[in-house]
């Protein structure tokens, strides 16, 4: 009885929050359906306790900004944190400087377990013009936490993750547009995810005797912003990607990774790295992937590029080169500068080559000279000379063949069946 008494004690110190005075004006003219916060602040919390037993737990969640919420005949409009514009806009949500902390706590005799969640969203400012379905967030960072312990040993478990960026985000007549980290445009596009750069680093820890703990890092990166114009099924990530004219893209900068597993005789890490210099570059193209920056892909379809340093022009085939480069020291019969090189043939027969941990491996596509690409009667002179069908290769008597008995077929079932008068 003493227990619960002490439960609904604490239970009546619950905290709503309190609502701080708002640094941004709100404004919805010519709209329907529209929900706009500013500056606000709540702390919710609870507590109880019994013989040998303590539990806890709290939401401290706050939104802050500076600049106004405006929407414009626009519907279904969310705002929250200021500095965000929806104009003739539908279903638009545009979230500013935001955080919540949750954490709750438990401890029963000597067992305890301890979890928070905090998570905060910072940047600029969020603009919607004549688009459908958008949202719209600044720079994104969580950091999950869970600790349990009991007596001699304990067990931590951390994943913290974040989308950076900077800047604004821009959707203009645009349908089915999310944007994270700010930087990122959208423009006569449908179907946009914009990221800025990500990066995350799971964590085990595992205390007492012995002890051990593994670390996985990842980390997509790029810098700038993210530009998808007068494309549909845009994805880029990293910043520094853009999309010209383009259907069925993905970009994504540097990718490179370390995990590490260490206990206490020692540790090992596995570095890996898919690298480049600069952005990517879709134009007038369809199904395009490109990985590390630095790709470009120009009226191309069906476009892979992977490592940075590709290009694949209209017309043009496509050629493979897969680059190893050792993170250590070559060996006295090769130059230190440079690892071995792999390049296929042209009948682009695939590659294999052997995993050396400790390496950085690079792939990518590139186009071959122009100098080399047939023109359009000399690709067909082939066709012909060749006997083969095109794209596929295979043997174009043999479909003739196939092609003849069925109509052969065809033609006898035909005089088989009595035509009505």
């Amino acid at each position: 009885m003493r227990s619960k008494l002490i439960a609904l004690a604490a239970a009546g110190v619950f905290a709503l929050g309190t609502a701080g005075t708002a640094l941004a004006d709100n404004n919805a003219t010519g709209s329907i359906a529209s929900v706009q916060v500013g500056s606000t602040s709540v702390a919710p919390a609870v507590t109880a306790t019994a013989p040998a037993t303590t539990a806890a737990t709290s939401a401290p969640t706050s939104v802050d900004g500076s600049g106004n919420n405006n929407a414009t005949s626009s519907i279904g409009t969310v705002q929250a944190g200021g500095g965000n514009t929806a104009s003739e806009s539908a279903g638009t949500v545009q979230a500013g400087p935001a955080a919540t902390a949750p954490q709750a706590s438990a401890t029963v005799a000597a067992v305890s377990v301890h979890a928070t969640a905090p998570v905060s969203v910072r940047g600029g400012s969020n603009h919607a013009r004549r688009s459908i379905g958008t949202a719209q967030a600044g720079s994104v960072h969580a950091r999950p936490h869970v600790t349990a312990s009991v007596p001699g040993h304990s067990l931590t478990v951390t994943a913290p993750a974040s989308i950076g960026g900077s800047g604004s985000n821009q959707a203009d007549r645009s349908i089915g547009s999310v944007q994270l980290g700010g930087g990122n445009t959208a423009r006569n596009s449908a179907v946009t995810v914009q990221s800025g750069p990500i990066s995350s680093a799971p964590s085990i820890g595992l205390g007492g005797n012995p002890g051990a703990t593994a670390v996985f890092p990842v980390v997509a990166g790029g810098n700038g912003g993210n530009t998808a114009s007068n494309s549909a099924g845009t994805a880029q990530i990293g910043g520094g990607n853009t999309a010209t004219g383009s259907a069925g893209t993905v970009q994504v900068g540097g990718v490179s990774s370390a995990p590490m597993i260490g206990t206490g005789e020692g540790s090992a890490t596995v570095p890996a790295t898919v690298g480049g210099n600069g952005g990517n570059t879709a134009t007038d193209s369809i199904g395009t992937v490109q990985i590390g920056g630095g790709n470009n892909a120009s009226g191309s379809t069906g476009t892979v590029q992977v490592g940075g340093g590709g290009s694949t022009a209209s017309g043009g085939p496509a050629r493979s080169e897969r680059t190893l480069a050792s993170s250590g020291s070559a060996p006295a019969s090769q130059p230190a500068s440079t690892g071995p090189t792999l390049t296929p043939e042209p009948d682009l027969r695939p590659v294999t080559t052997g995993s050396v941990l400790g390496t950085r491996h690079t792939v990518q596509t590139t186009a071959a000279p122009a100098s080399k690409r047939p023109s359009a009667l000399e690709a067909l002179r082939q066709t012909v000379s060749r006997a083969t069908l095109p794209f596929t290769g295979l043997a174009l008597g043999l479909f003739m063949v196939i092609g003849l008995m069925l109509t052969m077929l065809g033609l006898g079932v035909r005089n088989r069946v009595p035509v009505p008068c």
